[in-house]
Protein backbone atom coordinates (compact mmCIF):
# COMPACT_ATOMS: atom_id res chain seq x y z
CA UNK A 1 0.00 0.00 0.00
CA UNK A 2 0.91 3.63 -0.18
CA UNK A 3 2.70 5.14 2.84
CA UNK A 4 0.41 7.37 4.94
CA UNK A 5 2.10 10.75 4.88
CA UNK A 6 1.00 13.64 7.14
CA UNK A 7 -1.68 14.24 4.53
CA UNK A 8 -3.21 10.85 5.41
CA UNK A 9 -5.55 9.40 2.80
CA UNK A 10 -5.14 12.52 0.68
CA UNK A 11 -1.40 11.76 0.39
CA UNK A 12 -2.19 8.29 -0.93
CA UNK A 13 -4.56 9.72 -3.53
CA UNK A 14 -1.94 12.22 -4.64
CA UNK A 15 0.72 9.52 -5.02
CA UNK A 16 -1.64 7.38 -7.08
CA UNK A 17 -2.52 10.24 -9.38
CA UNK A 18 1.07 11.23 -10.00
CA UNK A 19 0.30 14.84 -9.11
CA UNK A 20 -2.49 15.28 -11.65
CA UNK A 21 -5.07 18.04 -11.26
CA UNK A 22 -7.71 15.48 -10.26
CA UNK A 23 -5.46 14.19 -7.50
CA UNK A 24 -4.81 17.69 -6.22
CA UNK A 25 -8.53 18.40 -6.17
CA UNK A 26 -9.14 15.16 -4.31
CA UNK A 27 -6.47 16.03 -1.77
CA UNK A 28 -7.97 19.46 -1.16
CA UNK A 29 -11.43 17.94 -0.72
CA UNK A 30 -10.14 15.37 1.78
CA UNK A 31 -8.18 17.94 3.76
CA UNK A 32 -11.20 20.24 3.88
CA UNK A 33 -13.38 17.39 5.10
CA UNK A 34 -10.79 16.51 7.74
CA UNK A 35 -10.70 20.10 8.96
CA UNK A 36 -14.49 20.28 9.10
CA UNK A 37 -14.68 17.03 11.02
CA UNK A 38 -12.04 18.24 13.45
CA UNK A 39 -13.93 21.49 14.01
CA UNK A 40 -17.20 19.60 14.52
CA UNK A 41 -15.57 17.27 17.03
CA UNK A 42 -14.09 20.21 18.88
CA UNK A 43 -17.47 21.99 19.02
CA UNK A 44 -19.18 18.84 20.27
CA UNK A 45 -16.54 18.35 22.97
CA UNK A 46 -16.84 21.99 24.04
CA UNK A 47 -20.63 21.78 24.18
CA UNK A 48 -20.45 18.64 26.30
CA UNK A 49 -17.95 20.25 28.66
CA UNK A 50 -20.01 23.43 28.99
CA UNK A 51 -23.21 21.50 29.65
CA UNK A 52 -21.39 19.54 32.33
CA UNK A 53 -20.09 22.81 33.76
CA UNK A 54 -23.57 24.29 33.87
CA UNK A 55 -24.93 21.16 35.54
CA UNK A 56 -22.09 21.27 38.07
CA UNK A 57 -22.94 24.86 38.93
CA UNK A 58 -26.58 23.94 39.48
CA UNK A 59 -25.51 21.17 41.85
CA UNK A 60 -22.98 23.44 43.52
CA UNK A 61 -25.49 26.15 44.34
CA UNK A 62 -28.13 23.72 45.59
CA UNK A 63 -26.06 21.37 47.78
CA UNK A 64 -23.38 21.78 50.39
CA UNK A 65 -20.66 19.62 48.88
CA UNK A 66 -17.74 20.62 51.08
CA UNK A 67 -17.39 20.16 54.82
CA UNK A 68 -15.55 23.45 55.25
CA UNK A 69 -18.59 25.49 54.30
CA UNK A 70 -16.93 27.23 51.32
CA UNK A 71 -19.87 26.80 48.96
CA UNK A 72 -20.29 30.53 48.42
CA UNK A 73 -16.59 30.98 47.73
CA UNK A 74 -16.69 28.23 45.09
CA UNK A 75 -19.76 29.76 43.46
CA UNK A 76 -18.05 33.15 43.39
CA UNK A 77 -14.96 31.66 41.71
CA UNK A 78 -16.99 29.83 39.04
CA UNK A 79 -19.15 32.89 38.38
CA UNK A 80 -16.16 35.16 37.81
CA UNK A 81 -14.46 32.50 35.66
CA UNK A 82 -17.55 32.41 33.41
CA UNK A 83 -17.68 36.19 33.15
CA UNK A 84 -13.96 36.44 32.41
CA UNK A 85 -14.28 33.93 29.56
CA UNK A 86 -17.32 35.82 28.26
CA UNK A 87 -15.41 39.11 28.28
CA UNK A 88 -12.43 37.51 26.57
CA UNK A 89 -14.51 35.80 23.88
CA UNK A 90 -16.60 38.89 23.16
CA UNK A 91 -13.47 40.79 22.10
CA UNK A 92 -12.37 38.24 19.52
CA UNK A 93 -12.95 38.60 15.81
CA UNK A 94 -14.75 35.25 15.60
CA UNK A 95 -17.21 34.71 18.43
CA UNK A 96 -18.55 31.30 19.42
CA UNK A 97 -22.27 31.85 19.98
CA UNK A 98 -22.70 28.44 21.63
CA UNK A 99 -19.93 29.28 24.08
CA UNK A 100 -21.48 32.65 24.93
CA UNK A 101 -24.93 31.11 25.33
CA UNK A 102 -23.69 28.35 27.63
CA UNK A 103 -21.69 30.74 29.80
CA UNK A 104 -24.65 33.10 30.08
CA UNK A 105 -26.79 30.15 31.12
CA UNK A 106 -24.32 29.41 33.92
CA UNK A 107 -24.35 33.08 34.97
CA UNK A 108 -28.15 33.38 34.94
CA UNK A 109 -28.66 30.12 36.87
CA UNK A 110 -26.07 31.17 39.43
CA UNK A 111 -27.48 34.66 39.95
CA UNK A 112 -31.07 33.41 40.15
CA UNK A 113 -30.03 30.93 42.83
CA UNK A 114 -28.07 33.54 44.75
CA UNK A 115 -31.09 35.83 44.68
CA UNK A 116 -33.39 33.04 45.89
CA UNK A 117 -30.87 32.10 48.60
CA UNK A 118 -30.69 35.66 49.86
CA UNK A 119 -34.48 35.89 50.04
CA UNK A 120 -34.62 32.59 51.94
CA UNK A 121 -31.79 33.65 54.22
CA UNK A 122 -33.71 36.80 55.14
CA UNK A 123 -36.89 34.79 55.71
CA UNK A 124 -34.97 32.31 57.86
CA UNK A 125 -33.54 35.11 59.97
CA UNK A 126 -36.98 36.59 60.61
CA UNK A 127 -38.56 33.13 60.91
CA UNK A 128 -36.06 32.06 63.56
CA UNK A 129 -37.35 34.78 65.84
CA UNK A 130 -40.89 33.54 65.24
CA UNK A 131 -39.93 29.87 65.55
CA UNK A 132 -40.47 29.14 61.84
CA UNK A 133 -37.91 27.07 59.91
CA UNK A 134 -36.95 27.64 56.27
CA UNK A 135 -38.05 24.81 53.99
CA UNK A 136 -36.71 25.46 50.49
CA UNK A 137 -34.02 22.80 50.06
CA UNK A 138 -33.01 23.93 46.56
CA UNK A 139 -30.88 26.74 47.97
CA UNK A 140 -30.16 25.19 51.35
CA UNK A 141 -26.37 25.39 51.03
CA UNK A 142 -26.26 29.04 50.03
CA UNK A 143 -29.05 30.23 52.31
CA UNK A 144 -26.87 29.30 55.29
CA UNK A 145 -24.83 32.37 54.42
CA UNK A 146 -25.95 35.77 55.64
CA UNK A 147 -27.88 38.06 53.29
CA UNK A 148 -24.98 40.54 53.33
CA UNK A 149 -22.49 37.85 52.21
CA UNK A 150 -24.72 36.84 49.31
CA UNK A 151 -25.32 40.49 48.38
CA UNK A 152 -21.58 41.15 48.35
CA UNK A 153 -20.97 38.32 45.84
CA UNK A 154 -23.72 39.66 43.56
CA UNK A 155 -22.46 43.24 43.76
CA UNK A 156 -18.94 42.04 42.94
CA UNK A 157 -20.11 40.35 39.74
CA UNK A 158 -22.24 43.27 38.51
CA UNK A 159 -19.46 45.36 36.88
CA UNK A 160 -18.42 42.42 34.68
CA UNK A 161 -22.02 41.71 33.68
CA UNK A 162 -22.47 45.34 32.68
CA UNK A 163 -19.23 45.19 30.70
CA UNK A 164 -20.49 42.08 28.87
CA UNK A 165 -23.61 44.08 28.04
CA UNK A 166 -21.44 46.91 26.74
CA UNK A 167 -19.45 44.53 24.54
CA UNK A 168 -22.68 43.07 23.16
CA UNK A 169 -23.87 46.56 22.29
CA UNK A 170 -20.59 47.55 20.69
CA UNK A 171 -20.07 44.51 18.46
CA UNK A 172 -22.59 43.12 15.99
CA UNK A 173 -20.74 39.79 16.04
CA UNK A 174 -20.75 39.43 19.81
CA UNK A 175 -21.98 36.04 20.96
CA UNK A 176 -23.92 37.79 23.71
CA UNK A 177 -25.78 39.91 21.16
CA UNK A 178 -28.43 37.42 19.99
CA UNK A 179 -31.97 37.72 21.36
CA UNK A 180 -31.71 34.52 23.40
CA UNK A 181 -28.32 35.47 24.83
CA UNK A 182 -29.49 38.98 25.67
CA UNK A 183 -32.51 37.58 27.49
CA UNK A 184 -30.19 35.50 29.67
CA UNK A 185 -27.86 38.45 30.14
CA UNK A 186 -30.65 40.80 31.23
CA UNK A 187 -32.08 38.12 33.51
CA UNK A 188 -28.63 37.79 35.09
CA UNK A 189 -28.41 41.55 35.63
CA UNK A 190 -31.94 41.61 37.09
CA UNK A 191 -31.22 38.75 39.52
CA UNK A 192 -27.87 40.31 40.43
CA UNK A 193 -29.42 43.66 41.32
CA UNK A 194 -32.19 41.91 43.23
CA UNK A 195 -29.61 39.94 45.23
CA UNK A 196 -27.32 42.93 45.77
CA UNK A 197 -30.15 44.82 47.44
CA UNK A 198 -29.05 48.22 48.70
CA UNK A 199 -25.33 47.43 48.56
CA UNK A 200 -23.30 50.57 47.89
CA UNK A 201 -21.16 48.57 45.46
CA UNK A 202 -24.21 47.87 43.28
CA UNK A 203 -25.05 51.58 43.10
CA UNK A 204 -21.44 52.39 42.24
CA UNK A 205 -21.38 49.71 39.51
CA UNK A 206 -24.55 51.06 37.88
CA UNK A 207 -23.24 54.63 37.99
CA UNK A 208 -19.96 53.50 36.44
CA UNK A 209 -21.68 51.34 33.81
CA UNK A 210 -20.41 51.90 30.26
CA UNK A 211 -22.57 54.28 28.25
CA UNK A 212 -23.03 51.61 25.57
CA UNK A 213 -24.50 49.18 28.11
CA UNK A 214 -27.21 51.57 29.28
CA UNK A 215 -27.94 52.67 25.72
CA UNK A 216 -28.40 49.05 24.64
CA UNK A 217 -30.65 48.38 27.62
CA UNK A 218 -32.78 51.43 26.80
CA UNK A 219 -32.98 50.44 23.13
CA UNK A 220 -34.08 46.90 23.98
CA UNK A 221 -36.78 48.33 26.26
CA UNK A 222 -38.50 49.07 22.94
CA UNK A 223 -37.51 45.81 21.19
CA UNK A 224 -39.89 43.94 18.91
CA UNK A 225 -39.43 40.72 20.89
CA UNK A 226 -41.83 40.86 23.85
CA UNK A 227 -39.65 38.56 25.96
CA UNK A 228 -36.55 40.67 25.37
CA UNK A 229 -38.47 43.90 25.87
CA UNK A 230 -39.92 42.82 29.21
CA UNK A 231 -36.56 41.67 30.58
CA UNK A 232 -34.88 44.87 29.38
CA UNK A 233 -37.60 46.97 31.02
CA UNK A 234 -37.25 45.15 34.33
CA UNK A 235 -33.44 45.26 34.25
CA UNK A 236 -33.56 48.98 33.46
CA UNK A 237 -36.05 49.51 36.29
CA UNK A 238 -33.68 47.69 38.67
CA UNK A 239 -30.72 49.81 37.48
CA UNK A 240 -32.66 53.01 38.15
CA UNK A 241 -33.63 51.72 41.59
CA UNK A 242 -29.99 50.96 42.41
CA UNK A 243 -28.85 54.43 41.36
CA UNK A 244 -30.53 56.69 43.84
CA UNK A 245 -28.60 59.71 42.60
CA UNK A 246 -30.38 59.90 39.27
CA UNK A 247 -27.41 59.83 36.89
CA UNK A 248 -28.66 56.69 35.19
CA UNK A 249 -32.12 58.19 34.71
CA UNK A 250 -30.64 61.12 32.83
CA UNK A 251 -28.74 58.80 30.48
CA UNK A 252 -31.88 56.74 29.83
CA UNK A 253 -33.97 59.82 29.12
CA UNK A 254 -31.42 60.99 26.58
CA UNK A 255 -32.03 57.73 24.70
CA UNK A 256 -35.63 58.79 24.03
CA UNK A 257 -37.11 55.72 25.68
CA UNK A 258 -39.94 57.61 27.40
CA UNK A 259 -41.84 58.45 24.22
CA UNK A 260 -41.56 54.85 23.07
CA UNK A 261 -42.88 53.58 26.40
CA UNK A 262 -45.83 55.97 26.36
CA UNK A 263 -46.61 55.07 22.76
CA UNK A 264 -46.80 51.38 23.73
CA UNK A 265 -48.94 52.07 26.80
CA UNK A 266 -51.44 54.20 24.91
CA UNK A 267 -51.52 52.11 21.75
CA UNK A 268 -51.36 48.45 20.80
CA UNK A 269 -49.69 47.44 24.07
CA UNK A 270 -52.61 48.62 26.16
CA UNK A 271 -55.14 46.95 23.85
CA UNK A 272 -53.24 43.66 23.91
CA UNK A 273 -53.14 43.78 27.72
CA UNK A 274 -56.92 44.27 27.85
CA UNK A 275 -57.42 41.21 25.64
CA UNK A 276 -55.07 39.13 27.77
CA UNK A 277 -56.79 40.12 31.01
CA UNK A 278 -60.44 40.04 30.02
CA UNK A 279 -60.64 37.06 27.66
CA UNK A 280 -60.69 33.67 29.33
CA UNK A 281 -59.41 32.12 26.09
CA UNK A 282 -56.26 34.30 26.06
CA UNK A 283 -53.22 32.18 25.21
CA UNK A 284 -50.74 34.26 27.19
CA UNK A 285 -50.64 36.96 29.85
CA UNK A 286 -47.35 38.28 28.48
CA UNK A 287 -48.93 41.49 27.05
CA UNK A 288 -50.27 42.30 30.52
CA UNK A 289 -46.90 41.54 32.12
CA UNK A 290 -45.21 43.73 29.53
CA UNK A 291 -47.59 46.61 30.23
CA UNK A 292 -46.97 46.23 33.97
CA UNK A 293 -43.20 46.45 33.34
CA UNK A 294 -43.69 49.59 31.21
CA UNK A 295 -45.82 51.28 33.86
CA UNK A 296 -43.38 50.29 36.59
CA UNK A 297 -40.47 51.87 34.70
CA UNK A 298 -42.48 55.05 34.05
CA UNK A 299 -43.20 55.28 37.76
CA UNK A 300 -39.54 54.71 38.57
CA UNK A 301 -38.60 57.58 36.26
CA UNK A 302 -41.29 59.84 37.73
CA UNK A 303 -40.17 59.38 41.34
CA UNK A 304 -36.45 59.51 40.65
CA UNK A 305 -34.36 62.24 42.25
CA UNK A 306 -33.33 63.69 38.92
CA UNK A 307 -35.11 67.08 38.92
CA UNK A 308 -36.12 67.02 35.27
CA UNK A 309 -37.65 63.52 35.21
CA UNK A 310 -41.25 64.51 35.99
CA UNK A 311 -40.95 67.46 33.62
CA UNK A 312 -39.73 65.12 30.87
CA UNK A 313 -42.76 62.89 31.41
CA UNK A 314 -45.12 65.84 31.13
CA UNK A 315 -43.44 67.11 27.95
CA UNK A 316 -43.73 63.64 26.42
CA UNK A 317 -47.48 63.59 27.09
CA UNK A 318 -47.54 61.08 29.95
CA UNK A 319 -50.94 62.15 31.29
CA UNK A 320 -52.54 61.96 27.86
CA UNK A 321 -51.01 58.54 27.17
CA UNK A 322 -52.08 57.12 30.53
CA UNK A 323 -55.61 58.41 29.97
CA UNK A 324 -55.67 56.67 26.57
CA UNK A 325 -54.47 53.32 27.93
CA UNK A 326 -57.39 50.91 27.56
CA UNK A 327 -56.02 48.44 30.10
CA UNK A 328 -56.19 50.81 33.07
CA UNK A 329 -59.34 50.11 34.99
CA UNK A 330 -60.28 47.08 32.88
CA UNK A 331 -61.69 44.17 34.86
CA UNK A 332 -59.24 41.29 35.06
CA UNK A 333 -61.93 38.66 34.63
CA UNK A 334 -59.65 35.68 34.13
CA UNK A 335 -57.40 36.62 37.05
CA UNK A 336 -60.00 36.84 39.77
CA UNK A 337 -63.07 38.81 40.72
CA UNK A 338 -62.51 42.15 42.35
CA UNK A 339 -59.06 42.60 40.77
CA UNK A 340 -58.59 45.98 39.15
CA UNK A 341 -56.77 46.78 35.92
CA UNK A 342 -53.14 45.89 35.57
CA UNK A 343 -50.77 48.48 36.98
CA UNK A 344 -53.61 50.83 37.97
CA UNK A 345 -51.97 51.96 41.20
CA UNK A 346 -48.62 52.39 39.44
CA UNK A 347 -50.25 54.46 36.70
CA UNK A 348 -52.01 56.73 39.20
CA UNK A 349 -48.77 57.16 41.11
CA UNK A 350 -46.88 58.00 37.93
CA UNK A 351 -49.50 60.55 36.97
CA UNK A 352 -49.40 62.13 40.41
CA UNK A 353 -45.63 62.29 40.33
CA UNK A 354 -45.68 63.85 36.88
CA UNK A 355 -48.09 66.54 38.11
CA UNK A 356 -45.79 67.18 41.05
CA UNK A 357 -48.44 66.08 43.57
Amino acid sequence: GYPMTPGGASGAVLAAGGGSAAAVAARVALETAACNNEAADECAARATALNAWAAAVEVLVSRRIDGAGNTLKLVDMVLHACLDVLLDSSRRTEVDNDLAGSLLRVASVTMATLSAARAQSKRAASGAAAGVAAVDGRVAALSRHSPSELAAVAAGALPKLLQVMSDAAGSASSGAGSVGALCRLYASVLHTLDCAGDEAAACAAVRAAPQQALARLARDALASSEALQELALRALDACLAADAGGTTVEQVLSAGVIRGLLHGVAGAGGRAAVAALTHASAVSLRPACLLEAQLSLLLRIAISRWPASAEALLRAGALRSLAACEALGAAAGNVGSGVGGVGLEAAHAAAAAARGV
